[in-house]
């Protein structure tokens, strides 16, 4: 996994309380041993509206999270989520 997005959700649990500061590093290194064989790719609402207002289109967070969503559930393996995938789903919401 990423380490800035596992830092990221840390810094969060420990925002709420769900963590102690203290053993903020010590939880990171877990999760990070936990997960080191795993790699992902993330997309973010942001790049769906971006995305959408270079072709023209403008959507909310919720119509983008919504688009996204949509997309992550819907995709195809062989094909992948990627730009043209994301055309497709902003094109017909």
């Amino acid at each position: 996994m990423q380490n800035m997005f596992i830092d990221r959700v840390v810094d969060y649990l420990v925002e709420q309380n769900f963590i102690k500061p203290d053993d903020k590093d010590v939880a990171a290194h877990m999760v990070r041993e936990k997960f080191r064989d795993r790699e992902s790719i993330g997309w973010h609402v942001s790049d769906v509206i971006d995305r959408a207002e270079q072709i023209g289109v403008e959507l909310t967070e919720t119509e983008a999270r919504d688009i996204l969503f949509t997309a992550i559930q819907r995709h195809d393996a062989t094909v992948g989520l990627n730009w043209d995938v994301l055309d497709v789903h902003i094109e017909q919401r």
